[in-house]
This record gives C-alpha cells, sequence and structure tokens, in this order.
C-alpha cells in the first residue's frame, strides 16, 4: 500500500499548478550568467570538458555583450574539442569543426590592438589541439600558437 501512496503523492505533487510554474525558480537573468560561467570555468579546470560544453551551451544565450558572447564562442570550441579528444570515438568531424571555429575566431582578429585575452586562449588552444591529442602530437603545428599566445601574455598587464 505503501509505494501506491507514494506514487499518488508524486503525480499530485508534479502536476500542481506550483510545479509546473518554473519561472518561479529561475534565478534573475542577469545573475544567471556569471553563475554559469563560474560553474563551467571550473568544470573545465577540473577536466571535465564534456560538463563544461553543456553548461556552455546554457550560458551562450545569456550572454549580454559582445565580450561576452565571443568568450562563449571560444569556450564551446574549446570544451567541444577538448571532450571529443577525450573520447575514442573513431569520427574526427568534431575535433575538425572545432578547429574551424577557433581559426575563424582567429581571422575576425584583423588588427594588433584587438588582440586580447580572449584572442591569447583561443590561441592556446590551437596550439594544445595541434600537440595534446593522442592521435597527432604536431610540436610544429603548435608551436606557433604556443608563441603567439606567449606573446601576448609577455605584454599583457
Amino acid at each position: 500500500m505503501r509505494p501506491l501512496y507514494a506514487l499518488a503523492l508524486s503525480l499530485v505533487v508534479l502536476f500542481s499548478p506550483q510545479a509546473s510554474d518554473t519561472s518561479a525558480m529561475e534565478a534573475p537573468r542577469g545573475e544567471d550568467f556569471g553563475v554559469l560561467r563560474t560553474r563551467a570555468e571550473e568544470l573545465g579546470a577540473q577536466g571535465s570538458y564534456e560538463l563544461a560544453h553543456r553548461v556552455w551551451l546554457e550560458a551562450s544565450p545569456l550572454a549580454r555583450t559582445p565580450d561576452e558572447k565571443r568568450w562563449v564562442e571560444f569556450r564551446l570550441a574549446d570544451t567541444g574539442w577538448r571532450s571529443a579528444a577525450a573520447s575514442q570515438r573513431a569520427d574526427a568531424t568534431p575535433l575538425d569543426e572545432a578547429r574551424r571555429a577557433l581559426e575563424e575566431m582567429l581571422r575576425k582578429v584583423d588588427r594588433p590592438e584587438k588582440k586580447d585575452r580572449t584572442w591569447a586562449e583561443v590561441e592556446e588552444s590551437l596550439a594544445d589541439w595541434h600537440w595534446l591529442r593522442r592521435d597527432a602530437q604536431d610540436f610544429y603545428g603548435a608551436l606557433s600558437h604556443y608563441q603567439a599566445a606567449l606573446d601576448w601574455w609577455a605584454g599583457a598587464p
């Protein structure tokens, strides 16, 4: 009799008007991006790239400024290729798509004064893409990207 009571109670709670109104449970939109960004960055720092990628996907529509949108675009490509590289998938399409997205971000920076932290992180991600993958440790492909990132960091305040 007890399992039936628990099931009935669960159904009442599930279909009650308050349970279906998720707007009351949501945080204010201004705080959402910051919270999600912090969580995604922490997951990435732990090496949980697939989980970080999912959080970045969730944060993407909440990015408001061009800098936030560009950072999310970078993190989606970065965590996308790192997650795909950590798996045993034979399909290299996600890796190649992420590389193309990162290279496109570099192409958009047309003047030296537009090079910023995001640009340096993109360079580092591309360097890692060439060097850290198990299937292709291309030091020479990575070297120019590492050098560009190091040059930027050396001159950064």
